[in-house]
């Protein structure tokens, strides 16, 4: 794999295209590494989280599966944002839907 800076060069010197390779590689280990924890510990994540526990633990663990599957579909977008606009697309509008729901669903608990 060709580092950021020939890669920024091939594509004209882009560092915010750069910028947006090492975020999204930077989420999708972020995601694997808290799907792990949620997947060995759900337990734990989900009373630092101060959640209910769920009964039967395997649907906190399947959410975490869901979380790597959802990360995976980010690596094309990260590794060539230029040829597979369609993933780097992907990766922007996810981002902006989880944002949105995000806020709402946190002005709802307030209430």
């Amino acid at each position: 794999m060709a580092s950021a800076t020939s890669f920024a060069h091939a594509y004209g010197g882009s560092r915010a295209l750069s910028w947006f390779r090492w975020l999204v590689w930077a989420g999708v280990v972020a995601n694997i590494v808290v799907a792990i924890i949620a997947i060995a510990a759900p337990a734990m994540v989900l009373d630092f989280l101060h959640l209910e526990l769920a009964k039967p633990l395997v649907w906190p663990r399947f959410a975490a599966f869901l979380l790597i599957l959802l990360s995976i579909f980010y690596i094309p977008a990260a590794i060539d944002p230029i040829n597979n606009r369609f993933a780097a697309k992907f990766a922007i509008i996810c981002d902006r839907v989880d944002r949105h729901c995000g806020s709402r669903r946190h002005r709802l608990a307030r209430v």
